[in-house]
């Protein structure tokens, strides 16, 4: 009877563990769940653990918050090949390559946890759809690259992502005063230094004139500072916008080589 009584407690106590280890693991998504909720869930889940990236998937049929109809872009336009490439594309780098910091409610974002971004208030670092793809897969495949940003890109470990995601990971960051390679940083007024950066390319080789170059940006004042300058600029995030700034960034199909000052409309 005595081994009996504990065999008994002992099954009430494996009961008690089984009982515990449903409880304590995380619920089930019933079967009627819809699977935008669970790409949420996840990538809320995932935000919470450290060291892990943050893989924010589209959902489908989802639009970047924001909201409105897609932004149609005009053809790409050919241009004359110069040197072997056709034109120069120069990129911003916040809200342009980045969107807002940690937000996982960007789809198609990705956030790099543990890299220092210290833009609009700072925080992981968090690749937009364009920073995720990369220039080179854009219209700008055939494209010189370069970079102009007001920001400083964070920290040594977000300067080298950035280096790697434009395809300049030999050339490093210079500034307004001194424009010796083609990423730029701490350019308020960019026109002179859109230019720095062409004509860096071109005392390499290359023969750009402002009408085969292209800035793109999320800054709407940004954008407006090119009118009469003879070269091209084209704002992106229009879809996503926090006032006068882009939020998720900027998307792939953003990039287009039309011709003139484009803000968002």
């Amino acid at each position: 009877a005595e081994a009996a009584g504990k065999a008994a407690e002992g099954a009430e106590a494996a009961e008690g563990k089984g009982d515990a280890a449903v409880d304590g693991a995380p619920a089930q998504a019933p079967a009627s769940e819809d699977a935008g909720s669970k790409t949420g869930d996840a990538a809320e889940a995932s935000a919470d653990e450290g060291g892990a990236d943050v893989d924010i998937a589209p959902q489908e049929g989802a639009d970047q918050p924001g909201g409105g109809e897609a932004v149609e872009m005009p053809p790409v336009e050919e241009v004359p090949d110069v040197e072997g490439r056709p034109c120069l594309c120069i990129f911003d780098i916040d809200r342009t390559l980045t969107g807002k910091q940690g937000d996982w409610t960007c789809p198609g974002n990705l956030i790099k946890k543990g890299v220092w971004d210290d833009a609009y208030g700072g925080g992981d670092l968090t690749l937009s759809g364009l920073g995720r793809i990369g220039p080179r897969h854009t219209a700008c495949a055939r494209c010189e690259i370069g970079i102009v940003s007001h920001g400083t890109a964070g920290g040594n470990e977000m300067k080298g992502a950035i280096r790697d995601i434009v395809g300049l990971s030999n050339e490093w960051y210079s500034y307004p005063d001194n424009i010796h390679t083609p990423m730029v940083l701490g350019c308020a007024y960019k026109p002179p230094c859109v230019r720095g950066v062409m004509d860096w390319y071109n005392a390499r080789g290359a023969n750009f004139a402002p009408e085969n170059v292209w800035l793109f940006d999320d800054k709407t004042p940004n954008i407006h500072a090119f009118w009469g300058t003879g070269f091209n600029a084209v704002e992106v995030s229009c879809r996503s916008r926090e006032g006068e700034i882009g939020h998720c960034g900027g998307g792939p199909g953003e990039v287009q080589l039309h011709k003139g000052v484009h803000p968002c409309r």
